[in-house]
């Protein structure tokens, strides 16, 4: 028996030793659509009388060429953040709120600058979330807004 045994090479480990040090000392990464979903459910469990005025616009950007094109006409535009807060706070110069999630090491693209730019000149903030703490902070000093 012991001789049919050394027969075979050792077993590799199905995740090495580094790839396993490395998941213990590193927290996991977080996706953009995680963030996203952590922040809209906080929102909506925090501030339900306002639930319905916090929404998703639907850029993914993840379709296909025949869908994509249909998502175009019926309305739908590159560079729209994602998230919107229809709560104005005209008295501070903001007609709602625009969050775009991103990642740590995400950048926005050229069309979410453009986009960001034209509306904040018409007067809304718009912001770039990277945490749920960053999140919490930006909406509770929003509506703290009087």
């Amino acid at each position: 028996m012991i001789s049919i045994l050394n027969n075979y090479p050792n077993p590799t480990p199905l995740y090495p030793f580094s790839q396993m040090q490395k998941s213990i000392t590193q927290p996991p990464k977080q996706s953009e659509a995680q963030l996203q979903s952590r922040c809209v459910v906080w929102f909506k469990n925090n501030f339900r009388d306002l639930r319905n005025l916090y929404y998703c616009n639907k850029n993914d950007g993840n379709k296909h060429k025949i869908a994509g094109s249909l998502d175009m006409a019926m309305g739908i535009t590159p560079g729209i953040p994602d998230t919107f807060l229809a709560v104005p706070r005209p008295e501070h110069g903001y007609w709602g709120l625009y969050i775009e999630f991103k990642t740590l090491t995400g950048k926005e693209s050229p069309a979410q600058k453009i986009v960001a730019a034209q509306l904040r000149e018409q007067g809304y903030r718009v912001e770039v979330v990277r945490t749920e703490e960053q999140f919490r902070q930006l909406i509770e000093g929003y509506l703290s807004l009087q």
